[in-house]
């Protein structure tokens, strides 16, 4: 599978499950994808709960978020009201 380039998107601040998230959101190729705060990797599920990528440490299930181009203009929509 070939990658594409990851390019920043932007920091936004959302509800998460626990508390407001602040999020770093990059995309690779046509997807969008908050990156964890801790080790600035994607998130994975991991019995039952979701985490880190990189460390495996649990982070909030927003991290888990993927997005295409239509859902990406979608979100952005919503927090913005």
């Amino acid at each position: 599978m070939k990658h594409g380039t990851i390019t920043a998107v932007g920091n936004f601040t959302v509800d998460g499950e626990w508390c407001d998230i602040d999020l770093v959101v990059v995309k690779n190729g046509d997807r969008y994808y908050p990156i964890t705060p801790c080790c600035g990797a994607t998130a994975t599920g991991s019995e039952g709960a979701t985490c880190c990528r990189s460390c495996y440490e649990e982070v909030d299930t927003v991290f888990g978020s993927v997005w295409d181009e239509d859902g990406w203009n979608e979100f952005v929509a919503r927090i913005a009201k």
